[in-house]
């Protein structure tokens, strides 16, 4: 099978994007299946398409598999670089430092509205999970302490709570920043991924070490 992206999306330039293309791919590859990829007319993608797309697919399917199943056609020096880069982040754990130092974090965050909130994660190589009294995060922390690229999936457990960015029940973010690891902090901001006028500033302090 060989999927051609602009087929299936106007552009390859966001994580939703990438999720539209991650789901045309993940059946086939969980069952052992060749799948080609043409980038055919894409010149760029962002590290968010990127992650959306291929980078999950680590996640359920291991990495050997990917490797050896999912061909890559048409693309440009810059998306073979960027893939290949995300993949070895995610596959390699054990050669490359997490970018953020593990353990549970106080965070607080604001939109450029002025309402914010607070909440706790968790940091575990590259995964986040957390949550405030009405959101869960669940997401995906890749780059180095210096360049950090963030992908946080937002999703309202309580009904009756309101989002920094309104009656949003469910929404990704795409985010970058830096991290100081000897002194536990970060710091990242982005905005909701599709929509560059929802913006977010969030700053995290790691309070201890998780199980």
């Amino acid at each position: 099978m060989v999927v051609r992206i602009l087929d299936h999306v106007r552009s390859a330039s966001s994580y939703e994007d990438g999720d539209v293309v991650y789901r045309l791919l993940i059946d086939d590859l969980t069952a052992g299946r060749e799948v080609a990829v043409s980038f055919a007319g894409v010149t760029s993608v962002p590290s968010a398409f990127i992650n959306g797309a291929f980078v999950r697919l680590l996640e359920t399917i291991p990495f050997d598999v990917v490797r050896s199943k999912l061909k890559i056609l048409d693309s440009t020096r810059q998306i073979n670089d960027l893939l290949r880069s995300r993949f070895e982040f995610v596959a390699d754990v054990g050669a490359t430092p997490a970018p953020v130092r593990e353990g549970i974090y106080r965070v607080q965050f604001g939109s450029d509205s002025g309402v914010g909130g607070r909440g706790m994660v968790v940091i575990k190589g590259s995964t986040v999970n957390g949550g405030d009294e009405g959101f869960s995060f669940a997401g995906r922390i890749f780059g180095t302490s210096d360049d950090l690229a963030v992908d946080l999936k937002v999703k309202r457990w309580n009904v009756g709570h309101v989002s920094v960015f309104g009656n949003l029940t469910e929404f990704n973010l795409t985010l970058a920043g830096k991290a100081n690891a000897h002194a536990g902090t970060f710091n990242v901001a982005g905005s909701v991924t599709g929509r560059p006028s929802m913006r977010i500033a969030i700053a995290g302090q790691w309070i201890s070490a998780a199980a």
